[in-house]
């Protein structure tokens, strides 16, 4: 009988082992799979932006996207908010975006798509930036200081603190 337990006890434990170090070559083989870098969090500096003067506007809004992204989609009728602030003579942010997979044309392209205008559409290599998930948004004032930051389609209560942020700090 006690026979009959140990094997069983080490089975249970070879089956556990076998679990373990496939989710540990899971985990190599899959970068998806590992941890990505936090979101920037209000206080945080962006040194540089390729082709952005944080300096240029009081605030700056940074959206962080990729075609392929369906909460990206879904978010266009927000950043098509935005984009028509700006169109409409409100010049206390500018408005950027980026993707760490398309090229800057690609990203202006997709945008026009969805009758959103920046002032700059760029490219960006993967940094802690853009290498978060998409889509991303931040407002930075003009010393590139994060002021606020969101991860993913936003809420009606988030879009308000978008609003805020960008409308805060004279």
């Amino acid at each position: 009988m006690t026979s009959i337990r140990i094997e069983r006890v080490a089975d249970y434990a070879f089956v556990i082992a076998c679990v373990a170090v496939v989710a540990l070559v899971l985990q190599r083989q899959m970068p998806g799979l590992q941890t990505r870098p936090q979101l920037l969090g209000p206080g945080e500096i962006i040194s540089t932006v390729p082709g952005v003067s944080f300096g240029a506007a009081r605030r700056t809004a940074l959206l962080v996207v990729n075609q392929s992204c369906k909460f990206c989609a879904l978010s266009m009728p927000f950043y098509k908010q935005l984009s028509d602030r700006r169109k409409g003579g409100d010049t206390s942010f500018q408005f950027a975006a980026m993707s760490p997979q398309d090229d800057d044309e690609t990203v202006k392209k997709y945008l026009a798509e969805h009758d959103v205008t920046v002032d700059r559409g760029l490219h960006l290599a993967l940094t802690r930036v853009t290498d978060v998930g998409t889509p991303a948004l931040l407002v930075v004032d003009s010393q590139g200081r994060v002021v606020a930051s969101w991860l993913g389609l936003l809420s009606g209560a988030q879009q308000q603190e978008v609003d805020a942020a960008l409308r805060s700090g004279g």
